[in-house]
């Protein structure tokens, strides 16, 4: 279930997400779980005589009335007394049911909000039971709705208190430049994350040091969270981190060190020439930067696509694990990756950082910036290494794309298809399509990891990701 709500556990006495149709039951006669900005009732869904409106207008009405402002919870089969639950009913739980729902959203409301239809059986009588649609508050806002297909009527919804009103013209305007201020605003935010992370490894670069490779990942959810930084969540931290491998299928944790700053927990490993660093800010923003091994090539270094997959599957992971677990956010994330030669090839409008990073270039001895080229092994069985596509170099290659974080938090096909297409993009930069160790449809392919595949394939059977040596099947545009 990708809504959150701290209200809504504290008022069940359970997680929302592994809520019982007993936990909603004993909810009757509670003042405290009446109808409000985040809750709904309903007996059934069924056509409105007096509005015209049919059932699935009904259904995808109240679906973006809440994705349209905070989110909540639509309970099917609950009565109600003054808005007050006053009895648990029982409604069909057939698949067709479950259908009729995700079927009236998909054709009546765009942009199609992220939401959750959820059975919950009654034990008593199998099959039957309450139907919970949750919809977390939509970064995407504002959601029109076709109502009344005959008539083609556009309306856009949203919740005030327990009602619904229809947004007027200058309010969907409103709510239209809020979308678009949003976006640039996780743009400038996901910046941010990255260079206070590039800030804390030059300052921690040793002086007069060979170039480190180091690739960076960073995550902003399009719905801030929030926690509270303080000594217990230090000390969760600290325990959450003690077995915690980050690279997929490794023998031993990283992140081995622990501490806070302004707003974020922070971990840390030195690292081969470098140091593995991370912070985790309380809005579930994070970004993670990783010591890249190296191969001196005759001008440039070589880096092994290999390893920047598996680093970028334990990152991604991570993040959304603090993202959905610490900070109770849920949704859509802006994600994106960075390979650099070294951090002090980072190009950045930021002028403190723009200021150390030339004061420790005018002292190495290296002369500066350097290329690197991402190489891979085409089969597990030897076979020699050869560089990705055209064989393009980088100091500095960037990629963004975007996952849901419920997707990421848990190893499986979701967590590995969004790797793989973060890691095509930053591939992209050096000329190579894709990446050839995992698919898009989230499968792996166990023939393209040269030496990694040994901390792969247990990674691979630990999480149950299937392998598969042939790309997936794409459907052509006339299919």
């Amino acid at each position: 279930m990708r809504y959150r709500s701290r209200r809504l556990d504290a008022l069940l006495g359970v997680p929302l997400a592994s809520s019982t149709f007993a936990d909603w039951a004993a909810l009757k006669n509670n003042p405290a779980a009446a109808e409000a900005e985040d809750l709904d009732y309903k007996i059934k869904y069924e056509a409105d005589k007096a509005t015209g409106d049919s059932a699935a207008d009904s259904i995808a009405i109240d679906v973006a009335t809440f994705a349209n402002h905070i989110g909540g919870v639509i309970v099917v089969g609950m009565a109600e007394v003054d808005l007050v639950p006053s009895k648990a009913l029982r409604v069909n739980l057939s698949e067709k049911t479950l259908r009729t729902y995700t079927d009236a959203v998909a054709a009546k409301v765009s942009p199609l909000p992220l939401f959750d239809v959820v059975p919950l059986e009654d034990p008593d009588a199998p099959g039957t039971g309450l139907i919970l649609i949750a919809v977390p508050s939509s970064p995407r806002a504002p959601h029109s709705v076709i109502i009344n297909a005959n008539s083609g009527v556009t309306k856009w919804p949203r919740r005030v208190g327990a009602q619904k009103i229809w947004l007027s013209e200058a309010e969907i305007y409103a709510a239209y430049q809020r979308r678009f201020t949003g976006l640039a605003n996780r743009a400038a935010r996901l910046t941010q994350v990255e260079t206070d992370v590039v800030r804390r490894l030059v300052r921690n670069r040793p002086g007069l040091s060979l170039p480190q490779p180091v690739l960076i990942v960073s995550m902003v959810p399009d719905l801030p969270g929030d926690m509270t930084i303080n000594n217990t969540a230090l000390a969760d931290f600290r325990s959450d981190l003690a077995d915690e491998r980050l690279l997929p299928g490794a023998l031993s944790p990283m992140l081995t060190n622990q501490t806070v700053g302004p707003r974020r927990l922070i971990g840390y490993k030195p690292h081969r020439d470098g140091v593995a660093w991370a912070e985790f800010h309380a809005d579930g923003s994070a970004s993670i930067a990783i010591p890249i091994a190296k191969l001196i090539g005759s001008t440039t270094y070589q880096v092994h696509d290999a390893e920047i997959v598996l680093w970028m599957i334990g990152a991604l992971r991570l993040m959304a694990r603090h993202a959905t677990e610490k900070t109770a956010t849920t949704g859509t994330a802006t994600l994106s990756a960075r390979l650099l030669a070294d951090v002090l090839t980072y190009d950045t409008d930021d002028a403190e950082l723009g200021q150390m990073i030339s004061g420790r270039l005018r002292h190495q001895e290296w002369g500066g910036p350097t290329g690197i080229q991402v190489v891979t092994w085409p089969s597990t069985h030897g076979a020699a290494l050869r560089s990705i596509g055209h064989g393009d170099t980088s100091n500095n290659a960037y990629a963004e794309s975007s996952a849901i974080l419920e997707d990421l938090a848990a190893d499986g096909r979701p967590l590995t298809a969004a790797a793989a297409e973060l890691a095509s993009a930053l591939f992209q930069n050096f000329g190579a399509a894709e990446a050839l160790q995992i698919w898009p449809d989230g499968t792996v392919n166990p023939t393209t990891w040269g030496s990694s595949w040994e901390t792969a394939q247990r990674w691979v059977e630990e999480s149950n990701v299937p392998c598969s040596a042939q790309p997936p099947t794409v459907a052509s545009a006339g299919e």
